[in-house]
């Protein structure tokens, strides 16, 4: 397993009326994969890290203090808080509930429109990986796309709203972390769609909960495998 640590960069070509929403996302995901470490720091050292203004900056610091990340002080310093396992393992178990939810309603919603385009997400995701290993981004986006059908198709937006707060707090772009979570990913799709063809909710509830549960697994073993946890405690 790898942890993967581009992909930041080019941060301030993003056009200026998203890049309040891009550095908030950059931040969000260095603080939970570690790389912004607990403790203090500013605003301007934020902002040369990233290579940008500080007013994105402090945008992107009044979210992230909604959402716990940060502890702001009035002189302008920033305290990151630390992300415990407890807490990576809680925020995994709420999405997984959260995941298996709609997908349950979806396959009690299943139409075969649904059922042909997962079948091409699939086809795509496995095409893609015997092509190149390192193209995580495309399978990222077909990933993002099989499970996007399936939370439309569940038509329930109160869970889905839920399920928007839960992402905040996975990091994006997990094909990018580890060497065998695509393969893995693929066998869990196939797995849910399956449950889907068979017109079984109780089975496709508990396939949706697997796939997200072995995904925080995954992320919580690496870390204590690193000494993540011990470094947040220092």
């Amino acid at each position: 397993m790898k942890v993967a640590t581009g992909g930041l960069s080019g941060i301030a070509l993003v056009r200026p009326s998203r890049l309040g929403d891009e550095v908030t996302r950059v931040l969000r995901r260095k603080i939970l994969l570690g790389e912004l470490p607990p403790g203090r720091t500013t605003q301007e050292e934020l902002a040369n890290l990233l290579a940008v203004s500080v007013t994105p900056v402090r945008e992107a610091l009044l979210r992230l203090e909604t959402e716990g990340f940060i502890e702001r002080s009035p002189n302008k310093s920033v305290t990151v808080t630390a992300i415990t396992a407890k807490d990576l393992a809680d925020i995994y178990e709420l999405h997984a509930q959260i995941s298996g939810m709609i997908t349950r309603h979806a396959c009690e919603n299943v139409a075969p429109e649904l059922l042909e385009h997962l079948r091409s997400r699939l086809f795509q995701e496995s095409s893609e990986q015997l092509v190149a290993h390192d193209r995580v981004e495309i399978l990222e986006q077909i990933s993002w796309q099989f499970h996007r059908d399936i939370n439309l198709a569940a038509d329930s937006p109160k869970l889905l709203q839920a399920m928007r707060f839960s992402l905040r707090y996975i990091p994006y772009g997990f094909y990018a972390l580890f060497d065998d979570w695509p393969q893995k990913s693929n066998e869990d799709h196939l797995r849910i769609l399956e449950t889907l063809i068979e017109g079984d909710p109780d089975g496709s509830q508990a396939a949706a909960i697997a796939h997200v549960r072995g995904a925080g697994q995954l992320l919580v073993e690496y870390f204590t495998t690193v000494g993540h946890w011990k470094l947040s405690d220092s």
